[in-house]
């Protein structure tokens, strides 16, 4: 059982490394500018249409072959049926015989009318908290698409914001509110564990600059 345990956690690992090496390899085909007043489904979108470029290039790396990208799709939930599913921004699905992990992200804007509040809501990453998002193991993303300031502001804010309602988010006592968690070069990433009736959650918070 022991080695059963060490395999699936081995596999979440890198799924969760290459999900993100994919969010980057995606976001570096972007002009940052150019989306500063779009809204997030559309930079989803870019964002994707970018990933899957990536995935498909002949040169990308052999790993790619394990994976699919799913922009916007239904999750499967109980007592949810057809338009009534929820949707989650982005899902990274491993490849492979038997259960297949799954990586999904959510994505909010932060600038201009777009606060730090709506980001850790429920619309955000309390979707997660409160299972209305469903996950294959005790891991998700958050995306923080940024049009204003950059990721030293928006992080002290995030911090605070957690720091003033660790029971409220569940956060894991003892644990610092929002450290460092870098997972891939070049991306700004930092991670909040979560303390569930089910079990520990672990989310990882990425910030891209759009402005």
């Amino acid at each position: 059982m022991s080695r059963v345990i060490d395999i699936r956690q081995r596999a979440h690992a890198q799924l969760r490394k290459h999900a993100h090496w994919l969010i980057s390899a995606g976001y570096d085909r972007m002009v940052p500018a150019q989306y500063a007043s779009w809204k997030e489904p559309d930079i989803t979108g870019e964002l994707c249409r970018f990933i899957q470029e990536y995935l498909e290039c002949p040169t990308a790396p052999e790993w790619v072959l394990t994976y699919a990208l799913r922009d916007d799709p239904k999750l499967n939930i109980s007592g949810k049926h057809g338009e009534s599913r929820p949707r989650i921004d982005i899902e990274f699905e491993m490849i492979r015989r038997g259960p297949r992990p799954k990586f999904r992200f959510e994505a909010k804007r932060l600038g201009p009318n777009h606060s730090v509040r709506q980001y850790l809501g429920p619309d955000g990453m309390g979707a997660f908290l409160t299972g209305y998002y469903p996950l294959t193991h005790s891991e998700a993303g958050m995306l923080a698409y940024m049009q204003s300031h950059d990721d030293t502001h928006w992080i002290s804010k995030m911090t605070v914001a957690l720091s003033q309602a660790t029971v409220d988010f569940h956060l894991i006592p003892g644990a610092l509110p929002f450290p460092q968690a870098p997972i891939t070069c070049g991306l700004s990433t930092h991670l909040t564990a979560h303390n569930l009736p089910e079990g520990n959650l672990l989310v990882w918070h990425t910030f891209l600059l759009f402005h």
